[in-house]
């Protein structure tokens, strides 16, 4: 069977606590556990959040990037999880993307007891309700304690969050060397160009004007948020200078609370009432007069917008779901791996539109020196072409269909294992259904619903072992020829989807693609080089119309070479 694996960790903190929760920790106890099983553990399918807390669903990469492996059809067939924890600590939003996983046909087990979540029983739900609450109630008893300590600091003059352009943050040691609290204090090549910025307000120039000058200029700036990106300035680090009341000596905690009830990161401003705001005249950048003239010039700027009755900007609407353009969000800039975006320059009265790295376009040179437009309709063209001749390719197809037959064919018996299981399905069913009597009559509740659980897993081991026995006899009367030949018709419609809808094109990209393409500029910027990895996997479990499980128990792995068919080195942009 193919198995992927989810691994989560809220905070970077050190300890053996923290270790036995690290990602890495819980990678090798879900390898180890695959191994056990018998499962492959696809690396391709080990989804990661380091650093993001239980509480927040939306906005995780790993979790976002494994609920979409499940559409139109799952990638693998179980998946590893530590514990329930690693999932979320948010009751309703917790027991939301289980039944998700398990609704789309993946198995959920978790390595650290070596257990099955199936949620198929009144009992089996009641459990994950009871995990999930008291993992809710041990993150909210942790963010209290955590804001109080927080407050403590604030009131005693001492840091209480994290760095801040324009200032160092100082461990402070008392006559024993015994670490103390953090305090902040002044770096005057920051200070400079923190007024620097102010001036260049009052002035009038622009958020995007000032980031581009300071580029150019060389001046120091904020450390980028994200490892590997250039530091630079930006029109929204400049932003948040202007308003930063700590650069006038004011020190304000408390303004807005991270989180909302529900326990996503979503920034809420608080009632003024609740602020703690303290005066820091040592830590004073920004005069008065200087704050308030930039802050006069902000204001008499955002006079001149016009808006709605209600007071809302007449802004650009919202984007749809999908881009308009193929390789937006899609693509990413081989010298500081910016995101694609896309302009339009007009010659002889027409409009040429252009893929430009966002970085360069917002920051400026300084930051990023690929500053070329590369033409969008060769572009897409280019990349389409290798799509299609790489990956949708039916010599590739055939090899993909004949080896996950095979792998389904070998060492199977599937008719002498499945009577023995069956009548023990039915011997559990009646056990359980016992069990279910005894709870509502009153009686030993924790040694019964101990019972229950321990039949829910056998339940759950028993189910999967026969379902991969009527896959394996389901397998033996496959012809891997015929089902080749159905899956090459259907690819002739997926070659012209490709070319008559960006937004349907965009959505296959998306699912045969790892990761993004890569467009990286020679010295001179007159050539790139495009790169990116391509999967023929998705693609069968797509548009495959061979009968259910053929890409399941044992389908193909990453031993097909055509797995890796979408590593392309293209040349033939020129400078425009």
């Amino acid at each position: 069977m193919i198995a992927g694996a989810y691994l989560r960790k809220s905070t970077k903190q050190d300890g053996r606590a923290q270790e036995e929760k690290s990602v890495e920790f819980q990678r090798d106890r879900a390898r180890a556990f695959a191994a056990k099983k018998g499962w492959l553990l696809d690396d391709a399918l080990v989804f990661c959040d380091d650093g993001i807390s239980g509480a927040e669903f939306a906005r995780r990469p790993g979790l976002v990037g494994l609920l979409d492996a499940l559409k139109p059809r799952p990638s693998f067939h179980v998946l590893i999880i530590y514990d329930e924890t690693r999932l979320g600590r948010e009751m309703v939003e917790v027991g939301f993307v289980l039944k998700t996983i398990i609704s789309a046909g993946v198995e959920v087990w978790f390595s650290k007891d070596e257990r099955q979540r199936t949620l198929s029983t009144p009992s089996e739900k009641m459990m994950q309700v009871l995990d999930s609450f008291a993992a809710e109630m041990h993150r909210t008893q942790i963010a209290e304690r955590t804001r109080d300590g927080l407050a403590r600091k604030v009131r005693a003059g001492h840091v209480a969050g994290g760095k801040v352009f324009g200032y160092r943050n100082v461990r402070q040691t008392d006559a024993a060397g015994r670490l103390g609290p953090v305090d902040r204090e002044i770096v005057p090549a920051h200070a400079e160009t923190v007024r620097w910025i102010f001036e260049r307000t009052k002035e009038g120039k622009g958020y995007r004007s000032i980031a581009k000058e300071a580029n150019a200029a060389g001046l120091p700036a904020p450390e980028p948020r994200k490892e590997g990106r250039p530091a630079g300035w930006s029109p929204s680090t400049v932003r948040d200078v202007l308003y930063r009341d700590l650069y006038r000596g004011v020190i304000v905690w408390g303004k807005r609370r991270k989180r909302d009830q529900w326990g996503q990161k979503r920034p809420t401003l608080t009632p003024k009432d609740d602020w703690d705001i303290r005066p820091a005249e040592h830590l004073r950048i920004v005069s008065d007069d200087l704050w308030n003239a930039a802050h006069e010039r902000l204001r008499t700027s955002r006079d001149s917008y016009l808006r709605t009755n209600g007071g809302k900007l007449w802004g650009k609407p919202g984007n749809g779901i999908e881009s308009q353009y193929l390789l937006t969000g899609l693509g990413t800039c081989g010298e500081c791996g910016g995101s694609l975006t896309v302009r339009f320059s007009s010659k002889r009265h027409h409009r040429h539109r252009f893929y430009h790295c966002l970085v360069n376009v917002q920051r400026g040179a300084r930051v990023c020196s690929n500053s070329v437009g590369l033409p969008m309709q060769e572009i897409d063209a280019r990349v389409l072409t290798m799509f299609e001749g790489q990956l949708l390719d039916p010599d590739a197809i055939r090899a993909g269909v004949q080896e996950a037959v095979r792998r389904l064919r070998r060492d199977t018996n599937p008719g002498r294992e499945r009577g023995a299981l069956v009548k023990r399905l039915g011997e559990i069913k009646t056990q359980s259904e016992r069990l279910a009597k005894a709870i509502a009559l009153g009686g030993d509740l924790p040694a019964l619903v101990e019972q229950v659980q321990t039949l829910e897993h056998e339940r759950t081991r028993i189910e999967a072992d026969v379902q991969r026995l009527e896959i394996a006899a389901q397998a033996l009367s496959l012809d891997a020829r015929k089902v080749a030949a159905e899956l090459e018709a259907q690819l002739v419609d997926w070659r012209g989807l490709l070319r008559a809808n960006v937004q349907q094109a965009r959505q296959m990209l998306r699912k045969l693609m790892v990761g993004r393409l890569v467009f990286t500029p020679n010295a001179d910027k007159t050539e790139f080089t495009i790169s990116g990895t391509g999967l023929i996997e998705p693609l069968l479990e797509q548009v495959l119309g061979a009968p259910k499980g053929l890409v399941t128990p044992a389908g193909f792995e990453p031993a097909l070479a055509v797995r890796h068919a979408l590593s392309l080195q293209r040349r033939a942009v020129r400078r425009c």
